[in-house]
């Protein structure tokens, strides 16, 4: 099955403000994208290199964004089999990959 994965998120900020994107697809799931993620935002501002965080999850910053409103965007797909993974919580691989 094709599962079509994405958002549309406007925020209105009062102030220079840091922001950190962790909407991104878990690593682990990154060889299950058919249509790869196409991170936006309006106005266009530079993003910084991902940062792999806690338990693996990908974020992206913005530093000092001055804008008012931002709007963040990113459209993509992925394939699922419908099988159970098992995961090691210390290294955060499956166990029993799927392909």
């Amino acid at each position: 099955m094709l599962i079509r994965i994405g958002y549309d998120i406007t925020v209105r900020l009062l102030a220079p403000t840091a922001v950190i994107y962790l909407l991104r697809v878990h690593p682990s799931r990154s060889c299950d994208l058919v249509l790869p993620e196409n991170f936006r935002t309006q106005p266009e501002l530079p993003v910084e290199v991902p940062i792999t965080m806690t338990f693996g999850k990908v974020a992206l910053k913005n530093f000092s964004v001055t804008t008012e409103e931002l709007d963040s965007s990113s459209v993509g797909a992925l394939a699922d089999f419908g099988k159970i993974r098992v995961f090691s919580a210390k290294d955060q691989k499956p166990l029993f990959p799927i392909r």
